[in-house]
This record gives C-alpha cells, sequence and structure tokens, in this order.
C-alpha cells in the first residue's frame, strides 16, 4: 500500500502551515517546499546582521504574508 509522505512548514505566528513539501518528489528533499496558494513570500536581506538574500549562500529574513495569516497579536 503506497501512502504520500507531506512535510510541512510553518510557525503558530503564521498558523502553521505556510509551505509544503511532497516526500516521494526528489527536487524537494532537502527545502521546505513551495509556499501554499495563499501565502505570500520575500525573502530579505539583513545587513546589520550581515545576512544578505542575494548571496551565494543566501541568509536573511522570510517575511509572509496573506490572508490565511495572523494580522497580529492579541493585546
Amino acid at each position: 500500500m503506497w501512502r504520500n509522505l507531506s512535510e510541512g512548514y510553518g510557525l503558530t505566528e503564521s498558523c502553521g502551515g505556510c509551505f509544503t513539501s511532497l516526500g516521494n518528489v526528489y527536487p524537494m528533499i532537502g527545502t521546505v517546499g513551495a509556499p501554499l496558494t495563499t501565502i505570500e513570500v520575500r525573502h530579505e536581506s539583513v545587513p546589520e546582521l550581515g545576512y544578505d538574500a542575494l548571496s551565494s549562500v543566501p541568509r536573511g529574513e522570510i517575511f509572509l504574508g496573506g490572508k490565511t495569516l495572523f494580522s497580529g497579536y492579541h493585546k
């Protein structure tokens, strides 16, 4: 019996899943997968921390947006 394995990435602030990958899809191995269709993603450099999103080894902050995310913390 075949079963599909999927892996998700997200935080409590983003309501859990924001990215998803399929375990049996070779190009997705070692990644968090593709963003869900309701999520907008931006990868930003953080110069004060030495993070460069465009370097050969990209580092930076991931910004998420979309209607399925929290709009802010309660109080």
